[in-house]
C-alpha cells in the first residue's frame, strides 16, 4: 500500500481533487491497484461526497476481504453510516 502514501498526503492537503485524477491515471495504468478504491474513498470523504466514498469503501472491501486496510476502510464506512 505504499504508493498510496502519496494520494493520502494529498487528500489530507485538501487536494482532493487532484488525488482523484491521479488516482483514475493509476488503476487506468495498473488495474490490479486495489488500494485505489480505499484511497477514492478517502478522496471523495473529504469532499464531502459522502454515498460516493461509501461506494468506494464498498467496493474495496468487496475485492480486498481481509488485512488492515479492509478493517480501515469497515470502520470508515460504518462512521459514515453511523452520521447519516
Amino acid at each position: 500500500m505504499s504508493r498510496c502514501i502519496k494520494y493520502q498526503e494529498l487528500i489530507e492537503r485538501g487536494e482532493w481533487e487532484k488525488a482523484v485524477r491521479e488516482l483514475d491515471a493509476a488503476y487506468e495504468a495498473d488495474r490490479t491497484y486495489k488500494g485505489a478504491f480505499y484511497n477514492f474513498g478517502l478522496a471523495f470523504e473529504k469532499g464531502g461526497l459522502i454515498s460516493v466514498a461509501r461506494m468506494c469503501y464498498n467496493y474495496y472491501l468487496m475485492i480486498e476481504l481481509d488485512g488492515y486496510w479492509s478493517k480501515s476502510a469497515e470502520a470508515r464506512r460504518d462512521a459514515l453510516d453511523a452520521q447519516e
